[in-house]
This record gives structure tokens, C-alpha cells and sequence, in this order.
């Protein structure tokens, strides 16, 4: 889902427009259901339908489709930073393509399926994969910077702690780590209790994470020190967002595959 100036975006088997008084305004047909999370970037929408990422303006129109060069569908919500369009797929690559019009930059090949969602920060390509990495792809030659290995899973997509350039994410081997966004070094790692798929929200010095251990954990983004933890009585795969009233600060999109 995404959401802005009132209307309300919804990936399901179409992607839907809906205004504040949950009054359907569009619906645009891809031809098959949305297989990851729509993410809005100026006037159009990016998300995965299929094989394909599809760019649709916000009257509901289709704008551009990509070629089909996936071997699988797009779980993994695309990112967009200057111009490109950054995502995993289920054919074990990390792709990049134009804004503009869809046609290809770069892919980088995993060795298994990338249900992650990209983080892109200081010209870096960041995104997990399901052979247990997490990958920092450079965003100009789509080369390996450095690839940091857990126990199992990264299904988490990343984000950053940005003044102390850490990146946070979380695996199925039951641990959050930290790593640093350069050198691809561990920081520190935090212990759950069970299987991290959420996307973590930084808000100031502190990152909110969920857990299959029904728990919600609050911890110092600069040190791993547990701050507070929450039973929530469900295991979680659900990101939080963290509402200051003033200005809402939001995890980064998973994809929407199980």
C-alpha cells in the first residue's frame, strides 16, 4: 500500500485508488494480480504484476511496461532513486532499470530467490536474498561492494541509521544485525526469539522491529542495547511505523510474497 495528498494505493488482484472516504477512484489492470507493493515516487506508481514491473501514472494509466527478461515473478517492491528503478526477483537476480521507460541497466545474479525489497543510500544498492546474504551492489556498474552471509534467510528489506551509516536488517536465523554501510562489517546483533521478516523502522537514535516471537522490539540503532520490547500475542511479520504527530516515519516496503 501507499498513500499520499488523500488517496490511498492498493496492491491486490488490481491496483486500486481510493480517496480518504475508502471511495474507489481507479483501478488499473495488469493483467494478472500484483504480486509486490506499489511505491510512489513524484507522479507515478512502480510496483511488480507478475514478471514485469509496471509504471502507472496516479489517474490510473499505464505508463510503461518492462520488458520480460525476469525468469519469475517480482515479489520485491521496487526503489527508485535517481532515475532507476531497483528490485529483487524470484529468478535469484537484483535488477536495475530506467525510470524513464523501463529498459534495462544492470542485473546482479544471487544464488537464490531475492524476496527482499532494495535500499539504496550513498550510491549503494542494498537488498537480501533468500541464499542467506545480504547484498550491496554498487548502483552505477552493478558490481559486488561487499556481500555480508547470516543463517538463514534475509527476507527483511534494510534500512539505515544514517548518522552512523549503519545498515539494520533482520534474518531468519532469529537475529537483527547491524552492519556497517561501507566496509560490509558487522556492528553488533541483536537476539530475538524466532524468525525476523518485518522491515525495521529507524526513528532518531532508536529501530522498531517485529518478530515471530510475537514480540515488538524497540533497540539503540548505535549499539544493539535493548531499549523495550512489546508482546503483541501474534507472530509478526507486519513492519511498524512510528506516528510522532508531526511527521510519520515508515519501514521500508517487504514484498508481498509468504
Amino acid at each position: 500500500m501507499a498513500a499520499n495528498s488523500g488517496k490511498i494505493y492498493i496492491a491486490a488482484d488490481k491496483l486500486y485508488c481510493y480517496d480518504t472516504t475508502l471511495t474507489q477512484l481507479w483501478a488499473y489492470d495488469g493483467g494478472a494480480p500484483c504480486s509486490s507493493s506499489p511505491q510512489l515516487e513524484g507522479d507515478k506508481l512502480y510496483l511488480g504484476i507478475g514478471d514485469k514491473i509496471h509504471s502507472v501514472d496516479l489517474n490510473g494509466n499505464n505508463v510503461w511496461q518492462s520488458p520480460a527478461i525476469v525468469g519469475g515473478s517480482i515479489n520485491s517492491s521496487p526503489k527508485v532513486s535517481n532515475g532507476i528503478v531497483y528490485y529483487g526477483a524470484q529468478d535469484k537476480k537484483i535488477y536495475a532499470i530506467k525510470q524513464s521507460d523501463g529498459s534495462p541497466v544492470w542485473n546482479y545474479l544471487t544464488l537464490d530467490k531475492v524476496e527482499s525489497s532494495p535500499m539504496v543510500y550513498g550510491g549503494m544498492c542494498i537488498i537480501g536474498s533468500t541464499d542467506y546474504e545480504l547484498y550491496c551492489i554498487d548502483t552505477i556498474s552493478g558490481l559486488l561492494r561487499w556481500k555480508y552471509h547470516t543463517l538463514e534467510r534475509v527476507n527483511s528489506s534494510p534500512t539505515i541509521h544514517p548518522s552512523t551509516n549503519t545498515v539494520l536488517v533482520g534474518s531468519y536465523d532469529f537475529n537483527f544485525y547491524a552492519i556497517d554501510h561501507v566496509s560490509g562489517k558487522l556492528k553488533w546483533k541483536y537476539p530475538a526469539g524466532s524468525l525476523i521478516k518485518c522491515s525495521p523502522v529507524v526513528y532518531g537514535n532508536l529501530v522498531y522491529f517485529t518478530s515471530f516471537d510475537r514480540y515488538l522490539y524497540c533497540v539503540d540503532a548505535r549499539d544493539g542495547k535493548l531499549i523495550w520490547k512489546q508482546f503483541i500475542n501474534a507472530n509478526s511479520q507486519g513492519s511498524p511505523i512510528v506516528d510522532d504527530l508531526s511527521n510519520g516515519q515508515y519501514s521500508s516496503e517487504s514484498g508481498m510474497s509468504k
